[in-house]
């Protein structure tokens, strides 16, 4: 059942990965051409089966208006020989922060496409950065994490932030500059009896100035039923639950039996003497 165990555990992590909101009203400093790109990385072992997943996800500021911000959201991932590509546009209303439309982005333009059963909120708020050791920040509906310390984190590029450490209670470990909240890395490991799930991201580019002031509160939740998703989770949610069905595939599937040989002919009868 460990394998079982380490699928539910991925997709819990889909679900708690880069928790977001967003401020009312946006801020004026988020403006067009405004981005931040991480690097993404899954290792997953079960019964001596490795898997890695590799990619890139993030987050560009398209356009803004008097009525309109309008985010690119993206991610992409590559495993096991497959590729995974998953874009869409994000709407939201600068002057209230509310989330007005997810537009999907295909190969052949934009389409909008309804999201079944749920429904998009202004609920949220800023990832704090005047706050102490032992201080709890909201870092999703219902989730929280225990500020435990100050650490000085490199980016992939090699650049140092000075960073709060927040981590939650399943263990994921949140850094994120303590000038502007802007996330710098997050961590998660988790070890069971079969089984090991590790997951890395870390920011590799931005254009945001350490001035500007905290920026992880934009992207909005999606509710779907009781449960609060932020729209970025969106695209990691995707590639992890794809590579969680090839786990399984992997895992389920039953060795092939030995093909038998078929038994030689009897020789002939001996020639009569």
């Amino acid at each position: 059942m460990e394998y079982k165990n380490l699928a539910l555990l991925m997709l819990v992590m889909s679900l708690v990965l880069l928790p977001v909101a967003y401020s009312t009203p946006v801020p004026s400093y988020f403006s067009k051409g405004t981005y931040a790109k991480y690097d993404l990385k899954m290792t997953a072992q079960a019964k001596g089966i490795q898997m890695t997943i590799t990619g890139e996800t993030g987050w560009e500021v398209l356009e803004r208006t008097s009525t309109d911000l309008i985010l690119l959201v993206y991610g992409k991932a590559e495993f096991m020989g497959f590729n995974v590509e998953y874009k869409y546009k994000v709407y939201i209303d600068p002057n209230t922060g509310k989330v007005k439309k997810v537009e999907w982005i295909q190969s052949t333009g934009g389409q909008q496409k309804p999201l079944p059963g749920t429904e998009i909120t202004g609920e949220g708020i800023w990832l704090p950065t005047d706050v102490k050791e032992g201080s709890k920040i909201v870092v999703g509906k219902g989730k929280t994490a225990t500020i435990v310390g100050t650490e000085v984190v490199k980016d992939a590029s090699g650049k140092s932030w000075i960073c709060w450490k927040a981590v939650t209670d399943e263990g994921i470990e949140i850094y994120y500059d303590k000038t502007t909240g802007l996330l710098i890395k997050m961590y998660f490991s988790k070890t069971m009896e079969t089984g090991q799930v590790e997951l890395l991201i870390l920011l590799k580019e931005t254009n945001v100035s350490a001035g500007a002031g905290g920026i992880l509160s934009i992207l909005g939740y999606i509710i779907v039923g009781s449960y609060a998703i932020p729209v970025l989770l969106l695209v990691i949610a995707v590639i992890v639950i794809v590579a969680v069905i090839v786990v399984l595939v992997l895992l389920l599937r039953k060795p092939s039996r030995p093909t038998t040989a078929p038994a030689p002919p009897s020789p002939p009868p001996p020639p009569p003497s």
